[in-house]
């Protein structure tokens, strides 16, 4: 788990070693670059919460623009369950970078099937899509479900 943590650290330039991710400046550009089945690693500006993140879909919607379809696995805290199906406005990837090498340090895979079940549910209720960073989405996601557990 530590040599997962320090490459997300690394690649968002928050450690020594060489930074090799992209930084977005708008959602403009973020869309020019993302593809796909990329792998980006996300880290709060307190370093407190790390994510790796896959980009399954990308779709558009008029009255959205474009969707970024992602499967969420939690690195730190430790022992947060992955979010199979996420939709998110490219101006959600703020403190994320594109991390090519993330994924063979993963212990937990992504998750194809769990992200087609949450798309086709998703797809069928006509759900909605973050406009918040990703970061802000899942923490906010885990303090609800963690509000439920203990209501």
């Amino acid at each position: 788990m530590k040599k997962l943590i320090n490459s997300i650290l690394s690649v968002l330039g928050l450690a020594a070693g060489s930074v090799a991710g992209i930084t977005y400046a708008s959602p403009a550009e973020f869309a020019a670059q993302a593809r796909e089945g990329q792998v980006y690693s996300c880290l709060s500006d307190e370093g407190d919460f790390a994510l790796a993140l896959k980009l399954f879909r990308i779709e558009e919607q008029d009255a959205v623009g474009l969707i970024y379809h992602v499967q969420v696995i939690p690195v730190q805290p430790e022992g947060l369950p992955m979010i199979g199906h996420a939709p998110f406005s490219g101006g959600s990837f703020e403190n994320c970078m594109i991390d090519p090498e993330l994924e063979a340090l993963l212990s937990e895979p992504f998750d194809v099937t769990a992200l087609e079940s949450g798309y086709a549910t998703w797809k069928d209720a006509k759900g909605g899509v973050f406009t918040i960073s990703v970061i802000e989405a899942t923490k906010s996601i885990f303090s609800i479900a963690h509000q439920g557990d203990n209501g």
